[in-house]
């Protein structure tokens, strides 16, 4: 089976490459809450993680 993990480091690299400056990823602490009353049978908290991500494009 493939998984595919994403990092906050590799979110950030992706809005650098896309040309935004001065991102900032922070996590949500409550979202693990959220997400083990999503499915009965599995805890999804250990794989889903709900972030804030700011960052500024500049103009051209």
């Amino acid at each position: 089976m493939y998984r595919r993990v994403a990092t906050t480091e590799s979110f950030r690299v992706t809005f650098n490459d896309a040309g935004f400056e001065s991102v900032k990823i922070e996590s949500k602490g409550e979202s693990g809450q959220f997400a083990r009353e999503w499915d009965d049978n599995r805890d999804v908290s250990e794989y889903v993680v709900s972030v804030i991500i700011d960052g500024r494009k500049p103009t051209q």
